[in-house]
């Protein structure tokens, strides 16, 4: 259970910065579309800095799609989920 408290923190850490990343998120419905500022990883307990970002194909500079951010927290969940085995 604890496992599984932690690898939630993580994905909800996650998930939050990737949605934080886009500019002027208040200003608009949705980020889809906006630039991204920067990367964060926030909520790590059993993972790197290093082991999250080199499943994230989310970088500074790109426009914002909430498809890939989806897919880079189902990564980070796979790489977790084997961490935690």
């Amino acid at each position: 259970m604890r496992q599984g408290c932690k690898l939630i923190g993580i994905i909800a850490g996650v998930l939050s910065c990737l949605c934080l990343l886009a500019v002027t998120l208040a200003a608009a419905e949705s980020p889809e579309g906006l630039v991204v500022a920067r990367v964060e990883v926030a909520g790590n307990v059993t993972l790197t800095r290093a082991e999250v970002l080199s499943v994230v194909r989310t970088r500074p500079g790109q426009v914002f799609s909430e498809t890939l951010a989806t897919e880079d927290a189902e990564r980070i969940a796979k790489l977790a989920a084997v961490q935690s085995a």
